[in-house]
């Protein structure tokens, strides 16, 4: 709700679910099964995977805008 109300930005979502992965038990084995180099990389995918689970057309818009700029990220470096 804080991402989509704009009162966090999307790197500071997924920074909240590298902490969160960190609690697990066993969260490489979950989160690694997204793409990614580093543990913000994955967890933004992952961010990106929540909120495609979400009903509201908002959340599938931002996902789509966020998975852009993260392909155009990972072409560049």
């Amino acid at each position: 709700k804080d991402l989509l109300g704009g009162r966090i930005t999307f790197q500071e979502a997924a920074q909240g679910f590298v902490e969160v992965n960190r609690t697990l038990p066993t969260p490489t084995v979950y989160v690694r099964r997204y793409p990614g180099k580093t543990e913000l990389e994955r967890a933004s995918w992952q961010l990106i995977a929540y909120l495609r689970t979400g009903r509201q057309d908002q959340n599938h818009a931002l996902a789509d805008e966020m998975e852009c700029t993260l392909i155009s990220e990972s072409v560049q470096n």
